[in-house]
Formats: structure tokens, C-alpha cells, sequence
């Protein structure tokens, strides 16, 4: 049944429009966006920016805000953050394009994250982020898109965040 499900899904990837579609190199856009992580963490506003280098590369940087919850002793924390995070992105557009109207990309992201912590867990405040993700950004109009990414993070954790994109 395993091999029948992955055939089909390769003959439809393989049945769909194959052309190259993405943004003129020095294309900027801008995301602003929210998620939850498996954690029962929340991602409160993530806001960053990305630069079109060719068709399929991007890079820029993202701010977030965010809370999540932690058990040390038999309690549980609540603590807020912030992260700064670059980010990379590869359009796949060329290969894999469902809809005309549709941007499938991978991406990489690469940074800091920082919170304070009540006194019993003040050992720990900063973390490396490596975030390895998927994402779709489906755009209404030339300028404006809403977007879903799903990603893992190196602790163990999996992110998805939705939002929206615009293009200046």
C-alpha cells in the first residue's frame, strides 16, 4: 500500500507544470507572522524580510517574540522571549509548481534566541537556533501572499507559523 501511495504521489508531481516561476533578483519582501510549537510554545509576531538574490535564493533576517512553557521540579513556567534569526530560503518553483499563484520553497534558519526565566531556571537564557523548514506562500495579488511554514528545531521541537507576505 506504501509503494502505491508513494507512486502516485510521484506521477502527480511529475504530471504537474513544469516551468520557472519566482522573483526578479533584488525583489524585497516582507513577512509578518505568528505559530505554535510542539511544546505548547507560542510564537506572539514574528516580523522580518527577505532580498531576492535569483530566482530560487533569498535571504533576510526575522525578529520574533515569543512564550513558551517549561516543567523544572514538578512546576511549571511560563517564560517570553525573543529571537533574531537569518534566514534562507530556496524556491523550488522550477521543479514543483501546483498553482500558478504558488511559491514552495525549503529554508534555513539561523540565529539566537533570548529570555528571561524565573530564579530556578536562570542557568539557562540563551540558545543557538537551527531550524531546518518547509513553507507555501500563496499570494491573492502580485504584492500579497499568506504563508505556512513547518519546521524542526534542533532541540526536538516543530514549529508552524502562517502569516502574511508582501512585496515592495
Amino acid at each position: 500500500m506504501r509503494h502505491f501511495i508513494a507512486l502516485s504521489l510521484l506521477a502527480l508531481v511529475m504530471a504537474m507544470p513544469l516551468h520557472a516561476k519566482g522573483d526578479k533578483p533584488g525583489t524585497i519582501k516582507g513577512i509578518l507572522s505568528t505559530g505554535v510549537t510542539s511544546d505548547n510554545g507560542f510564537n506572539i509576531v514574528n516580523v522580518g524580510g527577505y532580498y531576492t538574490f535569483t530566482k530560487r535564493i533569498d535571504v533576510g533576517a526575522k525578529l520574533g517574540l515569543f512564550t513558551d512553557p517549561v516543567t523544572s521540579r514538578g512546576n511549571t513556567y511560563s517564560y517570553t522571549g525573543f529571537s533574531f534569526v537569518a534566514s534562507g530560503l530556496f524556491h523550488v518553483n522550477e521543479w514543483i509548481s501546483p498553482l500558478p499563484n504558488l511559491d514552495l520553497y525549503g529554508g534555513l534558519d539561523l540565529g539566537l534566541r533570548f529570555w528571561a526565566s524565573p530564579d530556578e531556571l536562570s542557568n539557562r537564557n540563551t540558545e543557538a537556533v537551527f531550524e531546518p523548514f518547509v513553507g507555501a506562500t500563496y499570494y491573492f495579488k502580485k504584492t500579497i501572499g499568506a504563508n505556512l511554514e513547518l519546521g524542526g528545531g534542533a532541540d526536538g521541537t516543530v514549529n508552524a507559523r502562517a502569516g502574511l507576505v508582501l512585496k515592495f
